[in-house]
């Protein structure tokens, strides 16, 4: 009952679940706890006084898969027609900078495929910041035709039809509505698609590979190429401080090794231009005029 719980509850739960998940998980399982304990008006006294949420490590950066990496996952995802769609996400994501969700959540009437364009919407993303135009290169272009292709197989006519259609024979859950029901629903997303991913990148040798480090594997790329900083983010749209951070390191990496690219095109000039020798280096420096 809401009235039993005391703050050596809400310790014992931290405890316990510390040996399964991380911290960041279990706050936000008390989160949810808490607003209701709020409701019922029975978030007071000591437990709003002395309540501690877990401490949680600073974001980490998810790594970047280098260009090899990429193209043998992309080249191991066409030699099986059940990776159609996990290919597909993969290949849309890495050249979008798009998460999961939001893919999962692409509607038809979000796709302007003439001008190779995606329209993200406040309610397919994960905050306001997230609302945004996203542009299409070929190879994205190509993956979401196809997908889109597939969605009209499956019966996606409508522009508020999902691009990725409900597998129904997926939904087993006793408590799902639906639940015993056969096809394609396209008026509801695709959830998941962890079996075909997981094999994927078993068979590509990168077992353990975050779906999530495809938008990393973006970012990267961008500040790598020297693309502005404010380009990427209103490409992928919010960005946290810390990863903010991360990428503006990167890409001054990038900028100063472009910047270097021009030692190599006028290769000797430094020499001309910088007497290096013993009595210049201890004399006086000079004013350039």
């Amino acid at each position: 009952r809401l009235k039993a719980v005391t703050l050596d509850v809400l310790k014992d739960y931290q405890s316990s679940r510390l040996k399964e998940v991380a911290a960041r998980p279990i706050n936000c399982e008390l989160t949810i706890l808490i607003r209701t304990l709020e409701e019922a008006n029975l978030w007071k006294g000591p437990l709003m006084k002395h309540y501690q949420r877990l401490t949680e490590p600073d974001s980490e950066v998810n790594r970047a898969l280098s260009l090899d990496e990429l193209i043998r996952l992309e080249t191991t995802a066409a030699t099986r027609a059940e990776w159609e769609v996990a290919a597909a996400a993969e290949l849309i994501c890495a050249n979008t900078g798009l998460r999961g969700g939001e893919l999962k959540r692409l509607r038809l009437g979000m796709l302007d495929l003439e001008n190779r364009r995606v329209r993200i919407t406040r309610k397919s993303t994960k905050t306001r910041a997230g609302a945004r135009l996203i542009e299409l290169n070929q190879a994205a272009l190509a993956a979401i035709v196809k997908l889109y292709r597939r969605a009209q197989a499956l019966g996606a006519h409508d522009p508020e039809h999902y691009l990725l259609p409900a597998d129904l024979s997926r939904h087993v859950k006793k408590t799902d509505p639906l639940r015993g029901r056969r096809g394609f629903d396209p008026t509801n997303h695709q959830v998941s698609w962890d079996t075909a991913w997981r094999k994927l990148r078993k068979s590509a040798g990168l077992d353990g590979l975050r779906f999530h480090t495809l938008r990393h594997t973006f970012i990267t790329m961008m500040a790598e190429s020297n693309t502005p900083l404010a380009v990427t983010q209103a490409m992928v749209g919010h960005m946290g401080d810390a990863i903010t951070r991360h990428y503006t390191h990167v890409s001054v990496n990038a900028a100063r090794a472009a910047v270097e690219k021009l030692d190599r095109i006028r290769p000797g000039f430094v020499d001309v231009f910088v007497d290096d020798s013993p009595d210049v280096v201890k004399s006086e420096p000079k004013l350039l005029n």
